[in-house]
């Protein structure tokens, strides 16, 4: 980010525009590439590159592995595809409820969703090692206290972006469009509505990552395509019908709603969770 400010301080002297910003992009990581390789090479660590055994059990061995590290990453692949979902679906019923000023107003909360769904991420990915860990050695109170302190971490964030969105939704909305346009009053009225969403995403991106860290890939993909596709497309179509222009706001909040309320007995139920387990 600071060799893109650079560029773009010396945008109009220098005329790289986004061409600098490319350049930027890709020099930072470059440069993060550069650093993983340095770190990897070096055979003191205790994480480095070896040497590929080329026979055919170590062959077959290593395919086996990279198919169960596919299987268990795929809601997380699922899980980039229900951002990409979300905004096509979202923008075909906006724009059918309220045309193209609606999809304009949507498009405001497609800028800074995965922006909120990374945040997420990170804390949740944060966690995973250390539950995968404990998972293996069977340690109980570490998984149980790892996962607490990232659930309650994300809803943390979760209640603070909500607020932060519905307080100020009119300076979020202006940042995007001038406060002149009907845009910004249709994006001010539904920010703070879909906003309500941050709350129950944040339960389910870090279930999914618990999930996934227990070995539990068909919980983590059915959780995914729940949220991500299933009653999200079925909140878009039914919410509005029942609530009208607020129910196609509220559509992405009542999959995410549903999601966590199926959710949250899976966590109960677990049984690395249970106190007396």
């Amino acid at each position: 980010m600071c060799l893109i400010d650079f560029f773009n301080h010396f945008k109009t002297d220098s005329k790289f525009g986004l061409f600098g910003a490319a350049i930027a992009t890709s020099t930072g990581l470059a440069i993060g590439s550069i650093m993983i390789l340095i770190y990897l090479l070096d055979k003191r660590h205790l994480l480095h590159i070896i040497k590929i055994k080329l026979s055919r059990k170590s062959l077959k061995l290593s395919l086996r592995n990279i198919g169960y590290m596919c299987r268990l990453g795929f809601s997380s692949l699922l899980g980039e595809l229900a951002i990409s979902a979300t905004m096509i679906c979202g923008n075909y019923i906006f724009f059918k409820y309220m045309s193209e000023d609606g999809v304009a107003a949507y498009s405001i909360y497609g800028y800074f969703s995965p922006l909120v769904f990374m945040i997420y991420n990170a804390i949740a990915v944060s966690a995973q090692p250390i539950i995968s860990f404990n998972y293996g050695i069977a340690n109980r109170t570490r998984i149980r206290k790892a996962l607490t302190l990232a659930l309650k971490t994300s809803l943390g964030f979760g209640f603070v972006l909500f607020l932060l969105t519905a307080l100020f939704s009119d300076t979020v909305a202006s940042m995007f469009i001038d406060s002149s346009s009907p845009v910004h009053a249709l994006a001010s009225k539904g920010l703070p509505l879909i906003s309500l969403c941050f709350i129950p995403l944040a339960v389910n991106v870090v279930t999914v990552c618990y999930m996934q860290s227990i070995e539990q890939d068909k919980k983590a993909n059915i959780i995914t395509l729940l949220r991500g596709f299933i009653l999200m497309f079925a909140c878009f179509i039914l919410m509005p019908l029942v609530f009208g222009d607020n129910g196609v706001w509220l559509a992405v909040v009542g999959s995410e709603l549903l999601t966590m309320f199926m959710v949250v007995p899976l966590l109960r139920n677990s049984k690395f969770l249970r106190q007396n387990s």
